[in-house]
């Protein structure tokens, strides 16, 4: 099987859960010693909880719609590295992109998301 048949449910989960912006379902991707880096910030967010408070806080942007292409999938099946080009579309209007690097790690049977690094544009 592919990597990208590997991950692919895992990471349309957290997508949907993004644009949906369910919040618990978002946050039930990521593993529980799982960081995100956020370069054009200067942050690293440490854990769940911190990754929650990064969420609510894009939460208050309002309604979007995102656009994701250039996928890549690399590494093995226990560790899955996938980048890709995310467009977030916000309803009141405008647009950003980040590049994104995924860590999924296979814990449990199922993949989580151990560390994430966005540069935003």
């Amino acid at each position: 099987m592919s990597l990208e048949a590997l991950l692919c449910p895992a990471v349309t989960k957290l997508e949907d859960a993004f644009e949906k912006q369910d919040e618990d379902r978002y946050i039930s991707c990521y593993a529980p010693t799982a960081c995100y880096v956020e370069v054009k910030e200067k942050a690293v967010y440490d854990g769940p909880d911190e990754i929650r408070a990064l969420f609510r806080s894009r939460a208050t942007l309002g309604n979007w719609t995102t656009e994701i292409k250039n996928r890549r999938f690399s590494g093995g099946d226990a560790l899955i590295c996938y980048t890709c080009t995310y467009t977030i579309f916000l309803a009141s209007g405008g647009s950003f992109t980040a590049d994104i690097l995924q860590y999924w790690r296979r814990m449990d049977g199922e993949y989580l998301l151990e560390v994430e690094h966005s540069i935003t544009a």
